[in-house]
């Protein structure tokens, strides 16, 4: 998303509540993207808890930052994703085989949600 808005020539800061962006990718393809955003011109902010959103920007806090204060035209939200699992134990009592991928174990990447359910499939 924030390619996407930079690529529009707008202005883009990301705030990343961890301490390093893309901590969670490969680290080929995280080398990538970020050198994506370096030739973009994006402003990347970790260690940042959103604590504000107001009418010209948004408030952040960090441990090591304390409080900021990020103009901002629009604010886009990611947040962490939990688990959507309350369907498998009502449908565990009406099957005889269930077999739960994906995000409802654990959000995770496409790639793992694929391989998951491929598995799933060869079992059954």
């Amino acid at each position: 998303t924030a390619e996407f808005v930079a690529e529009s020539g707008l202005p883009v800061t990301v705030a990343e509540m961890l301490d390093y962006v893309a901590a969670d990718v490969e680290p080929l393809t995280r080398w990538l993207l970020l050198e994506r955003l370096r030739k973009l011109d994006i402003s990347l902010i970790t260690d940042a808890r959103a604590i504000e959103i107001t009418r010209d920007g948004i408030n952040v806090i960090g441990n090591r930052r304390g409080k900021e204060y990020v103009e901002a035209h629009t604010v886009i939200l990611a947040l962490g994703s939990k688990p959507s699992n309350q369907l498998i134990e009502p449908l565990r009592k009406r099957v005889s085989e269930l077999h739960a991928v994906g995000d409802c174990v654990e959000p995770r990447s496409i790639l793992e949600a694929i391989r998951e359910g491929s598995e799933a499939g060869r079992v059954v």
